[in-house]
């Protein structure tokens, strides 16, 4: 891959998560402003070149994902191979961590982990807010039932929901990308059946 396909990657995913309306996926990871003339005004491109010789283009959207939302970077040249290794291996065992994550609130049904309780954020989002679960299951949760779209008119919290509703939103296209969701429907009904 060239190195103005590797800055196009970032900057799309920097965008991605910086604009309200802009998807890297639905617009290819490109736009006008992306173009050859901006990126050879750069001073990095060096840095460009070396990533895109590393990566493919799905795993350096990977490792700009990892990065801009697991990781602290903010400029290119502070990314990390840490974050994306981290997401990497939890998305080889996602499954495995997923069952781990529901069993944390085991006595409680579905429903009432993705519901938002007298206008409050729901029991799920909170749980991962705190570090006790990880995003991915949250974001897979939303993948099968698209709960966070469902609920966002009555969540009554108006300082952080909306934030935190639209940053798992933008990173749903990423995870929604690396997961099965089939089987994690599959195995999402499967775990809450057997309780019943």
């Amino acid at each position: 891959m060239t190195g103005f396909r590797a800055w196009q990657i970032i900057t799309a995913t920097k965008m991605h998560f910086t604009s309200n309306k802009y998807n890297a996926f639905a617009y290819s990871f490109k736009s006008k402003s992306l173009n050859q003339k901006v990126y050879e005004s750069r001073n990095l491109r060096y840095l460009y070149d070396k990533l895109g010789q590393r990566f493919t283009e799905p795993q350096l959207m990977q490792y700009a994902f990892a990065n801009l939302f697991f990781g602290d970077a903010v400029q290119t040249r502070d990314f990390s191979d840490e974050p994306y290794i981290n997401y990497c291996k939890r998305i080889q065992t996602f499954t495995h961590r997923l069952i781990k994550d529901l069993d944390k609130h085991s006595e409680m049904h579905l429903n009432h982990l993705l519901s938002p309780i007298n206008g409050d954020i729901p029991i799920i989002v909170s749980s991962y807010l705190q570090g006790n679960l990880m995003a991915e299951t949250v974001i897979a949760l939303h993948c099968v039932t698209n709960f966070i779209n469902l609920i966002n008119k009555k969540v009554t919290d108006t300082l952080l929901w909306p934030s935190v509703s639209q940053r798992l939103l933008k990173a749903t296209v990423f995870v929604g990308q690396d997961i099965n969701q089939l089987k994690i429907r599959e195995v999402i009904k499967k775990y809450y059946s057997r309780k019943k």
